[in-house]
């Protein structure tokens, strides 16, 4: 006995479907994590740029550094240890 096998009826592709909140506060709550992953991740970017700055900031004074003309560092410090005795004559001369 031969059989003729037939395809399976094809269904139309389905978006899938996402899990809908049971109630208002579980939704609410998913506003809310959302909003809060939104807010870590401006704050993130920030972060990142504040140290991008410092890194631009600290290469500055590297380079200043190492090119330092000789006593400049020492007559920079006498002008803190001037200021500071002004301002609190008990740091000055640390």
């Amino acid at each position: 006995m031969t059989e003729t096998i037939s395809p399976a009826e094809s269904q139309a592709a389905q978006p899938p479907r996402l899990p809908r909140p049971e109630t208002d506060a579980a939704a609410l709550r998913a506003i809310a994590d959302h909003e809060t992953l939104i807010a870590l991740h401006e704050m993130a970017k920030q972060q990142l740029d504040i140290l991008n700055a410092q890194d631009r900031v600290l290469s500055m004074l590297d380079t200043f550094a190492s090119k330092d003309m000789p006593g400049r560092q020492r007559e920079i410090q006498d002008c803190v240890d001037k200021i500071l005795a002004k301002v609190d004559p008990a740091t000055a001369g640390s």
